[in-house]
């Protein structure tokens, strides 16, 4: 069981946030699109991530924290050398996201300080 948090925090993959809403009896994928869509549906303002949690009627508005979070794939890792590469996939995310406004924004910054190539 899947469950959608507004985050608060994020860390090195490890949320905390809000209880949004739980997604029962579907996939990680499924809950994942739904995650992005509430992103949408909310201008894009808030972040919510996909965590692994037990049911508990309880939950709605509850703060949870060091919840791993399970919709965020490799594809969204780069290495500090990878600054192009990175730039273009978040230029991708934030033009399907329909964030249009950012779209060109983010230029690849990288410092040699010890330059041995």
């Amino acid at each position: 069981m899947y469950m959608l948090l507004q985050v608060d925090k994020e860390e090195n993959g490890v949320v905390e946030g809000t209880h949004i809403q739980w997604c029962c009896a579907c996939s990680l994928e499924e809950a994942a699109t739904r995650a992005r869509e509430t992103e949408k549906a909310n201008g894009n303002h808030i972040t919510v991530a996909v965590v692994d949690e037990l049911y508990d009627s309880y939950t709605t508005g509850r703060q949870f924290k060091e919840k791993k979070r399970l919709d965020i794939c490799k594809e969204s890792y780069f290495f500090a050398l990878q600054g192009e590469q990175a730039v273009a996939y978040v230029n991708k995310v934030a033009a399907g996201r329909g964030d249009t406004n950012d779209v060109g924004k983010f230029k690849p910054f990288i410092v040699w300080h010890n330059d041995k190539r």
